[in-house]
Order: structure tokens, then C-alpha cells, then sequence
């Protein structure tokens, strides 16, 4: 039980849902390798009975909102050797997230890329992105952009970079 003493019933009502996820996904964790995450239900029995003494219904709404999230982020999954659907085992992002905050900031930047890019940037970037090529991502994106302006202004190969930026959006431009 020591390991879950930290999941206060103001720490669980107080954290956004994302955080307040984090935290019961260290907790639980705490001190495993590769194991179950456990039952849903008898963690929050646990912390009813051994932490809170006693039933704090707000907290344990804060808690089953953060289990879904949890769940719903691939964080955390149904183990598939219990025959009760209630059994879960950290993912291999779940463990990126229990080692440190970059594992959120990766589901974080993940989302935002979820969204529609242009065709151009979408082909190549997402997928280095999701390859953890960060700075690949980026010079490939900045390189696509640098391309349409290229060609949206009319310019020639040889101009690059703050040249041609300064030169296809000044006003009169052939990019504005």
C-alpha cells in the first residue's frame, strides 16, 4: 500500500486529467517491471480502504476519469490472459511515460500532428515523428515549407532560407 500513499484525495481532484493520470500510473508502478497493472476496481478499493480511511466519492471519480484516460491514451491495456476484462498491464508508452515527463509531451505532440497538414509535410513528417526522428521531423517540414514558398513565389532554386522568405512575402510579393 505504501507505494499508493501519494494518491491524496486532494492530489486526485486537484491535477488535470492527464496529470492526475500520470501520477496513479507511477504509483502503481512503483517498484515493478514488466507486471500487471492490476484489477481497476481493486486499486481504488485499496486506496479507499489503506489511504483515504474511508470513501471519498469526488476522488474516486477523479481516479476512474484518469484510468480512462489512461486507458483511452494506450497508456494502459486489457491483459489478455485474465478472463475478466478488468485486468490491465502498462504499454510500452506507459513505461516511457513512468520514466519520465517526455513520454507526455510525445502523446501531447502526437495529437497536434493528428491533425490535417498539408499532403506535402503530412507524407513525410508524421511518419519520422512517430519514428522518435524528431529533428529529422523538423528539417524535413521546414524543408517542405521552404519548397512551397519556392514555388508559390515564382523563385529560383538558388534562393534559400531568409532570402527568400524576405523576398516572396515583402509587400508585393508573389507569395502574399
Amino acid at each position: 500500500m505504501a507505494k499508493l500513499d501519494g494518491l491524496t484525495p486532494t492530489l486526485l481532484t486537484s491535477l488535470p486529467a492527464d496529470r492526475r493520470a500520470v501520477e496513479i500510473l507511477r504509483a502503481v508502478t512503483s517498484g515493478e517491471d514488466r507486471a500487471f497493472f492490476g484489477n481497476r476496481s481493486n486499486v481504488r478499493l485499496e486506496l479507499e480502504q489503506y489511504v483515504w480511511k474511508g470513501r471519498e466519492p469526488a476522488a474516486a471519480r477523479a481516479y476512474e476519469e484518469a484510468f480512462d484516460w489512461l486507458a483511452s491514451h494506450g497508456l494502459v491495456s486489457r491483459e489478455p490472459s485474465q478472463s475478466s476484462g478488468d485486468w490491465f498491464f502498462v504499454t510500452d508508452s506507459g513505461w516511457e511515460v513512468v520514466k519520465g515527463d517526455a513520454g507526455l509531451a510525445k502523446i501531447g505532440a502526437a495529437a497536434r500532428l493528428s491533425v490535417d497538414l498539408h499532403p506535402r509535410i503530412a507524407a513525410r513528417v508524421r511518419s519520422q515523428y512517430l519514428l522518435g526522428e524528431y529533428e529529422a521531423a523538423a528539417f524535413l517540414a521546414m524543408r517542405e515549407v521552404e519548397i512551397r514558398v519556392r514555388d508559390l513565389a515564382g523563385a529560383g532554386n538558388d534562393d534559400l532560407g531568409v532570402t527568400l522568405m524576405k523576398e516572396a512575402f515583402k509587400k508585393g510579393g508573389r507569395a502574399c
